[in-house]
């Protein structure tokens, strides 16, 4: 996974975080594994370019003032209003330990009972995982190829993960699946 580099700067506390977004400033705050967290802030417009062009389990790395450190987005508040960001949390990784994340999930190929009749369900949208920061995927594959008749299911243990990615929810648990339309079960019920 490649790293994108952000220049950032330590926040003066002086100045309130709305006044911040005022002047296209965005605040964020990194979270150190073992110190206090630390209040910086970027140019908005460079973040957001950026932000919008990547999966939330990129791989940042901020440079802040005197030092270049790596960090995962942790979570963000964004203005559904206005779309814009209003907040941002990072927490700092380190190579050799592995994180928990959560990677979206993409289906792909085509379902012969979808493509016949059927309407595909996908349960799931996303998997925890864990894994090293270097192996975390932008995302994971779901093949729905299989779904070929009505009832049909993808399960956690049919995705085709590396074996370095540990799976952090059951193996059961039921990825997408195949459904009836609501037309076809109102008719066949009345």
């Amino acid at each position: 996974m490649s790293k994108i580099k952000l220049e950032a700067k330590k926040r003066d506390l002086s100045i309130k975080a709305k006044d911040l977004l005022k002047s296209s400033r965005l605040p964020w705050i990194v979270y150190w594994p073992k110190s206090e967290p630390i209040l910086v802030d970027m140019d908005y417009q460079e973040f957001r370019k950026t932000f919008l062009k990547v999966k939330k389990w990129t791989i940042f790395t901020l440079s802040i003032d005197w030092k270049d450190i790596d960090v995962l987005v942790k979570d963000y508040i964004l203005d559904d209003l206005y779309d814009t960001l209003k907040h941002i949390d990072f927490v700092q990784i380190d190579e050799k330990s592995t994180v928990k994340a959560e990677v979206i999930l993409e289906t792909e190929w085509v379902s012969e009972a979808v493509k016949i009749w059927w309407v595909l369900r996908q349960e799931m949208t996303s998997l925890k995982v864990k894994c090293l920061p270097k192996d975390l995927p932008a995302s994971i594959k779901v093949d729905i190829s299989k779904l070929e008749h009505f009832s049909s299911i993808v399960k956690v243990s049919d995705l085709e993960l590396p074996e370095w990615i540990s799976v952090l929810v059951p193996d059961t648990l039921i990825v997408a699946s195949v459904i009836v339309p609501r037309s076809v079960a109102a008719a066949t019920n009345s």
